[in-house]
């Protein structure tokens, strides 16, 4: 590469980076939200109907029904809540691994070119291992950040 006239950062890599990919990844972390809440038993149908009534995952709020019948107290409302907020934070993590991969490999596969640049990868794996400490330390994530573990079916 020449220093002088090729740049490494350019306003169009910034668009494709910021405007496209993070809208990508926006859409990514909204369905994981979505999908993790469905499994709850509060499809985005009920979320709509219950944000409405204004009682519901707020603290002390009334007990709510589930789409299966279930009757929710405010606790477990705030644990299904931590959950979906948690697994939007992961998919954002996720998906910015596979953001750094396209923005790398606009011309060359990773392949070809490999993955030598030792920052990069600490910067990966430092950015995992955080958002792993962030959920998985007991005293960390529910005190600090209101984060909750996930199962692994949410990872997929």
């Amino acid at each position: 590469r020449n220093a002088a006239t090729d740049n490494l950062v350019t306003g169009k890599l910034i668009g494709f980076a910021y405007f496209q990919i993070g809208m990508i990844q926006a859409c990514a972390g909204f369905f994981t939200y979505f999908v993790v809440m469905a499994d709850h038993g509060f499809p985005p149908y009920i979320l709509q109907q219950q944000s409405t009534n204004n009682h519901f995952l707020v603290s002390g709020s009334e007990p709510v029904r589930d789409i299966n019948g279930n009757v929710i107290d405010h606790f477990l409302q705030a644990e299904i809540l931590g959950k979906a907020q948690t697994a939007f934070f992961i998919s954002i993590i996720i998906v910015q691994w596979a953001d750094l991969m396209i923005c790398k490999t606009r011309k060359l596969s990773a392949f070809q070119q490999g993955l030598k640049n030792i920052v990069l990868i600490f910067g990966l794996f430092s950015e995992t291992i955080l958002g792993l400490f962030i959920v998985y330390v007991p005293f960390v994530g529910p005190n600090f950040f209101g984060s909750r573990p996930l199962e692994f079916v949410h990872f997929l």
